[in-house]
């Protein structure tokens, strides 16, 4: 493994931007060097460490919060899954009483489209790349 060669005018660039509250990854790829050359070369300087930011730091009340904020998100995220697969299952219901089948044009023209293309728009999109690839070549 490669050491850092730490010369005074890098141990100052790195004392300036840590002072200045610039993360080791930051100062890191300011200086061309890795985030752990960082972090050492600031412990063996002595320099002021900053604070910690994982959940085993915080308070206890501070962790329920965290942990309180966490389920509810997980249960938002379930209700809204459930949600959908209803919906969905609602859906399938009605189709199938119209008759429609999951390979008729009909069916995939009725599903929800959200900023994606259909099979055969996206095999379209791939013909006219390919014909533009053609004509640029000539």
């Amino acid at each position: 493994m490669k050491s850092v060669e730490w010369s005074e005018i890098l141990t100052e660039k790195l004392t300036r931007l840590w002072i200045d509250g610039a993360s080791a990854a930051e100062i890191g790829k300011e200086l061309g060097v890795t985030r752990n050359s960082v972090l050492g070369k600031v412990h063996r300087l002595g320099l002021e460490q900053r604070a910690p930011t994982p959940i085993r730091f915080q308070s206890p009340e501070r962790r329920r919060e965290i942990y309180a904020s966490r389920a509810r998100e997980r249960d938002r995220i379930k209700k809204e899954k459930k949600r959908a697969a209803i919906k969905a299952k609602k859906r399938a219901i009605e189709w199938s009483a119209q008759g429609l089948s999951k390979t008729s044009p009909t069916y995939r023209d009725q599903l929800p489209r959200i900023g994606t293309k259909t099979r055969n728009e996206l095999r379209e999109m791939l013909a006219q790349a390919v014909r533009n690839t053609a004509e640029a070549r000539v």
